[in-house]
């Protein structure tokens, strides 16, 4: 009896573990669906397959052998899309230095991944850190997801400029609002009559204490002053 509890606890526990270490199904790929029905042709699923394992010498000799490290498989998935998926930063790391190309779906995934090295690692390769959905991404990873603002600074590291994304709202709405401020003083100009329309959105009777909040006022001073 003691063994057959020690078995069984034992296999609780391989499963568990096994569970826990299975990178969870994003939106940035497609759901359900296996690397095998993502890339039919098998030069590319190797490919595929080798990156979310994270090995470098293999993903290093297909392209070598004449995969294409950006082939699209089903649904425009991508290898390095998928090892993005698989939270697989050295595969990621493998396939943007034999060639792949860092786009902007890619950019995106990777602002979406709680861990600040993957994104860095797809702007390193020239990923575009000014894109609109990207900041997005960025911001609801910050404010929403894991309280960690690495992300939203790593796109002004790689070159993002203030002005050409429209950011400010965003910041707003996550309730960022020294954020928003340091914003306005790297220069941040766009459309702030519309920003400070937003803002007074959340000025009403149900939020009473909106102003109390750290840098609102300072910010709504900000953008009045700009405005006027």
């Amino acid at each position: 009896m003691t063994l057959r509890i020690l078995s069984s606890l034992l296999v609780g526990l391989f499963l568990f573990t096994a569970c826990a270490g299975r990178p969870p199904v994003g939106e940035y790929t497609i759901r359900g669906y296996e690397v095998s029905d993502l890339f039919p042709e098998p030069r590319l699923q190797s490919l595929a397959s080798a990156a979310c394992s994270g090995s470098g010498t293999t993903v290093k000799s297909l392209v070598a052998s004449g995969v294409d490290p950006s082939g699209f498989g089903e649904f425009r998935e991508t290898a390095l899309l998928w090892a993005l998926h698989c939270r697989s930063l050295r595969g990621v790391e493998a396939l943007l230095v034999n060639g792949a190309e860092p786009e902007q779906r890619a950019v995106r995934a990777a602002a979406h991944i709680g861990n600040p090295a993957f994104l860095e690692a797809v702007l390193k390769a020239g990923g575009n850190p000014n894109h609109y959905e990207t900041f997005s991404e960025a911001i609801y990873t910050m404010g929403n997801r894991y309280n960690d603002g690495r992300h939203y600074n790593l796109l002004f590291a790689y070159g993002a400029e203030v002005g050409k994304t429209k950011i400010l709202n965003m910041l707003i709405t996550a309730n960022e609002y020294c954020r928003a401020e340091a914003l306005l003083n790297e220069g941040y100009a766009y459309d702030l009559a519309a920003s400070l329309r937003h803002l007074n959105k959340f000025i009403h009777p149900e939020n009473p204490d909106i102003r109390a909040n750290n840098c609102f006022s300072d910010l709504e001073a900000r953008l009045v002053e700009a405005v006027d």
